[in-house]
């Protein structure tokens, strides 16, 4: 009697998930911020704070704020208003 040859049997992966690996985790919650520092800020300044007041941030406003995602920097963004609302545009992914 021949021997009969035995074919390893490789797992195939589906076309969806050739396609887009990241469909298993796309539900995942993760922490987005954007951040501008205030220099020279103090406790006393924090406990000041009432309606209506401005914070002087110092930021040029022509200066890209970062992005950052689970405290990864993913982007340079500009701040914008669109009505009554603040929005970050991004300007270039990191």
């Amino acid at each position: 009697m021949a021997a009969v040859a035995q074919i390893p049997v490789i797992p195939m992966i589906s076309p969806a998930r050739q396609e887009d690996p990241w469909t298993g985790v796309m539900w995942l919650p993760c922490e987005l911020t954007v951040e501008i520092a205030v220099p020279n800020f103090t406790v006393g300044d924090l406990l000041k704070l009432a309606p209506g007041d401005v914070v002087d941030s110092l930021w040029n406003n022509a200066s890209e704020v970062p992005l950052t995602i689970n405290e990864h920097r993913i982007a340079d963004t500009h701040f914008e208003a669109i009505g009554q609302r603040l929005a970050v545009r991004i300007s270039e992914l990191a």
